[in-house]
Formats: structure tokens, C-alpha cells, sequence
């Protein structure tokens, strides 16, 4: 496209097509690559800063796709950069963190609230990011991006390896293949495999640098931490 105009009303054009295109029993859409057209088009909104379609977006945070959802998150939070980062989003960004029921949905929208306060060492929100990497209850790559937000809120990311190495950790999952005597029962091996990971990945950060880090950054910024 030419120039913002010209992209600002091609945008348009799909988001008035999304209202009127036809959608299955479960509120999916019927064409598969339209679906990809409108994600596309909510992407290029964040990324072109186009703030005047910002209202077009809020809609699809309650999409019944998926993909969808996290789309408009990525468009309307920080997006690495490529998104509107409105104020307004950081609280509904909480929120669907909380309460969205896809584990991807919520981890984007994790993602994407943290930026909000990044630099801030705001000490409650120190203390939800700790909890959140600690906690079994979270998916480990849901645990990972909290661990970095740890750092990230405290102004205390040395370097792009060290973010590449925090992410590194999620990779401490051994492949499905060396899990034995389970082949034919692909669940059961699967859950294996989990647990595994969620020791692994418990041992990395209860002990050595991630531990020390971390645990600086608690008593440094959250009054009367470990007391």
C-alpha cells in the first residue's frame, strides 16, 4: 500500500467484510483464510499505528477464535513494538489473564501486560510475577514470561542474551521419544513428559543464577521480603 491512507481504508474494507462474512454453529469463520485476512488486517492496525481503528479491535478480544484473541492483544498491548499500546488495554489485559479459557490466549495476554510496567519496581506487581513463576499452576512458558518480567519491571534485563537464555528454559523438555515403556499410551506419556519438564524447569530456578537474581530483585524492591 502506497500510503496510510490508502492502507488505513483497505483496512476498513475487511474489518466491514469480518461483520457480514459467515460464521459456523461454534462462531467460527467458514473460510479458513478470511479468518487469517481479518488477523492480518488487525495486526497491520497495531503496527501502523492507525489509532482510529482502535474501537475495531476491542471486539475481537471475546472472539470465539483463538487466534483471533490474541491477534487484537498483540495490536492493542506493546506487541514487541508493533502495537498501539493504549492505557486503556493494560487492566482488560490483566483480566484476560486471569479468566480467558485458551492457555495461549492467556499467556499473550501475560505477555502484554507486563510492558505497562516495565521499569516501574512496583512492588505488587513484583510480588504477582514472582507467584506466577513459582507456581505449578501455570504453564511453564506462562512462568517464563513472569520470570522475565520480573527483570523486565525491575530495569534489571542485562542483555538480549539474557532474555534468550530465560526463554532458553523452557526448552529443558526432553523430547517425547526418550520417554520408554509407554508407547502405547501416548496420554499417559505426554503427562510424563510434563512433570518432567515442570522439574526441570523447578530446579533451574530454586537454585544458581535465576535464584540469586530474582530473589535480589524481591529484597531489593518488596518491603520486608523473605521476613
Amino acid at each position: 500500500m502506497s500510503n496510510k491512507s490508502e492502507q488505513t481504508e483497505a483496512l476498513k474494507k475487511i474489518l466491514e467484510q469480518a461483520k457480514l462474512s459467515p460464521r459456523d454453529q461454534k462462531g467460527y469463520f467458514k473460510d479458513y483464510n478470511f479468518s487469517g485476512d481479518l488477523g492480518d488486517a488487525l495486526f497491520y492496525i497495531g503496527k501502523g499505528k492507525i489509532y482510529e481503528l482502535k474501537d475495531e479491535i476491542f471486539p475481537y478480544l471475546k472472539d470465539v477464535e483463538p487466534s483471533l484473541r490474541r491477534t487484537a492483544i498483540r495490536a492493542l498491548g506493546h506487541g514487541w513494538g508493533k502495537g498501539l499500546n493504549l492505557p486503556e488495554f493494560k487492566d482488560i489485559a490483566y483480566e484476560m489473564w486471569l479468566n480467558d479459557p485458551d492457555k495461549e490466549v492467556k499467556e499473550v495476554a501475560l505477555s502484554e501486560w507486563i510492558p505497562y510496567y516495565a521499569g516501574t519496581k512496583e512492588p505488587l506487581i513484583l510480588k504477582c510475577l514472582y507467584n506466577i513463576s513459582y507456581s505449578d499452576q501455570h504453564t511453564i512458558h506462562a512462568r517464563v514470561v513472569a520470570l522475565l518480567g520480573v527483570m523486565e519491571v525491575a530495569n534489571a534485563v542485562e542483555s538480549a542474551k539474557e532474555v534468550h537464555d530465560v526463554f532458553d528454559l523452557e526448552r529443558l523438555a526432553g523430547d517425547i521419544s526418550k520417554v520408554s515403556g509407554l508407547e502405547d499410551d501416548y496420554d499417559e506419556k505426554i503427562n510424563r513428559i510434563n512433570m518432567d519438564n515442570i522439574k526441570m524447569f523447578n530446579a533451574a530456578i530454586n537454585k544458581g543464577h535465576y535464584y540469586n537474581k530474582i530473589n535480589s530483585i524481591m529484597k531489593k524492591y518488596v518491603p520486608n521480603w523473605g521476613k
